[in-house]
């Protein structure tokens, strides 16, 4: 049974950050797994340490020209000819790139075509995991798949955590079915860590997770570096594998109230 995380949250959070350092611990499990990059500003590719050539966005573009070579194909055949082609596989994870945003044209036909073999071809992974941007356009577009966990990524700001509070919102709004829905504050400094717990339930949050603020995982966001060259004792990336250890075994109740009550370190 193929498990659905989608990752939201405004700019400059640490979303894809996150994302990535979450695809790397999941990798450790020897798991099929689906990357998908449904930010139009991709990168998640970098911070995994892939390239890509073609993209979704291009899939959309090439049905609608009809052009000379694939023309005798039916529109079925080639969208999925087309989509293997975009597919970035490698041993541990396959990426998939939506890319840019829909133009003047009706992409209604092809969009259609593109979610039934989307969701046959997710059918073939263990876990499939969509960094998206805070509006949600292609996670609700592009595919009819339930998301199992959706992950909300805020910094400890105040406006971060309102618009943490709208993509909650959105998601309502177009009717995803999600089954669960954790908020992940990044880059909290042990001082404020109370403050910021407080702050969060204010907003309505009940499900909350804390990450660390980190030096060594900025510099390698800002030098472009492969984040999964960090080491292993990093602490971001032990906080996001002790997050990834509770999504293998399916158990995110580990909220906040919870671990107060053990008296642990929320990470």
């Amino acid at each position: 049974m193929t498990y659905t995380i989608a990752v939201s949250g405004k700019g400059g959070t640490g979303k894809t950050t996150f994302t990535g350092l979450l695809i790397d611990y999941l990798m450790s499990q020897k798991k099929p797994i689906l990357a998908v990059d449904a930010d139009p500003n991709a990168n998640l590719h970098e911070v995994l340490g892939v390239g890509y050539d073609r993209c979704i966005a291009d899939i959309r573009d090439d049905t609608l020209k009809q052009l000379p070579e694939y023309k005798s194909m039916p529109k079925d055949r080639l969208i999925e000819y087309l989509l293997h082609q975009t597919l970035v596989e490698r041993e541990e994870f396959d990426l998939l790139v939506m890319g840019r945003p829909e133009g003047q044209h009706c992409y209604c036909f092809v969009n259609s075509l593109l979610r039934r073999h989307l969701d046959v071809l997710s059918d073939s992974y263990d876990y499939i995991i969509m960094d998206n941007e805070a509006g949600m356009e292609h996670l609700s577009r592009m595919t009819t798949r339930d998301v199992d966990l959706l992950i909300i990524i805020s910094d400890p700001s105040v406006r971060g955590l309102r618009t943490a509070v709208r993509i909650s919102e959105l998601v309502e709004e177009l009717a995803i079915p999600v089954s669960q829905h954790v908020l992940m504050i990044n880059k909290v400094r042990p001082a404020i860590e109370k403050e910021i717990i407080q702050r969060a339930k204010e907003f309505g949050f009940s499900n909350i997770f804390l990450l660390p603020e980190d030096a060594t995982a900025r510099r390698f966001d800002e030098e472009g570096k492969p984040l999964a060259a960090l080491p292993t004792n990093n602490p971001l990336k032990e906080a996001i594998k002790a997050f990834g250890q509770q999504i293998s075994k399916k158990d995110l109740v580990g909220s906040v109230q919870e671990k107060e009550k053990e008296n642990i370190q929320v990470s």
